[in-house]
C-alpha cells in the first residue's frame, strides 16, 4: 500500500509497535489476517486485499477480530464492516504548473455505520493535514464575487 501514511497513523495516536500491515498477501490473506489477530497481537491491521473473501472467510474472520478487538481497515468494502469511510471532492493545494510541494489535501469524507456505530451517513469537508498537522474541518470556501463581464471601473 504505497499510498498509506504510517507516520500519519502513529501522529493520530496508534503506536507502531501495534500496527501490521498486510502489503501483499496473495490468495492467503484471510490465514495471514486471522494469524495477525490471534490474541490481539495487532491493534490495528491494514489490510488491500488481492483477492475476494469466501463469505466464510468473512464471518470467520469477524468473529476473531472481535473476540481479539484488532481494528482491520481495508482498501476494499468489506461486508459487514460496522463502519464504512469514503473521501469524494478531493482537490490538493499547493502545486502550480507541475511543479511545488503539495501543502495540504482537502476532502469530502463521508462515514456511514450500522448496528451500535448508527445508521445515518455523517459527511464533513476535511483539511489534510490542518496548520498543527492534524484532520480538521475545512475552511468555507468564500464566494468569489466577480464583476458582470459587461462592467466597467473607473
Amino acid at each position: 500500500m504505497p499510498e498509506l501514511s504510517l507516520a500519519a497513523l502513529n501522529a493520530i495516536g496508534v503506536p507502531y509497535a501495534r500496527m501490521g500491515v498486510v502489503d501483499a498477501p496473495g490468495s492467503h490473506w484471510p490465514e495471514v489476517v486471522a494469524a495477525m489477530a490471534k490474541d490481539g497481537a495487532f491493534g490495528v491491521i491494514l489490510l488491500q486485499p488481492t483477492t475476494p473473501a469466501k463469505p466464510r472467510d468473512h464471518q470467520r474472520l469477524a468473529a476473531r477480530l472481535r473476540e481479539s478487538g484488532t481494528t482491520l481497515l481495508t482498501t476494499t468494502p468489506w461486508p459487514g464492516a460496522a463502519l464504512q469511510l469514503t473521501t469524494t471532492d478531493r482537490t490538493t493545494e499547493g502545486l502550480s504548473d507541475g511543479w511545488g510541494q503539495v501543502t495540504s489535501r482537502t476532502v469530502t469524507a463521508h462515514c456511514t455505520g450500522h448496528g451500535r456505530a448508527g445508521t445515518r451517513t455523517r459527511t464533513v469537508r476535511l483539511l489534510l493535514p490542518g496548520p498543527d498537522g492534524t484532520a480538521q474541518p475545512a475552511p468555507v470556501a468564500a464566494e468569489r464575487t466577480t464583476p458582470p463581464a459587461d462592467a466597467t471601473t473607473a
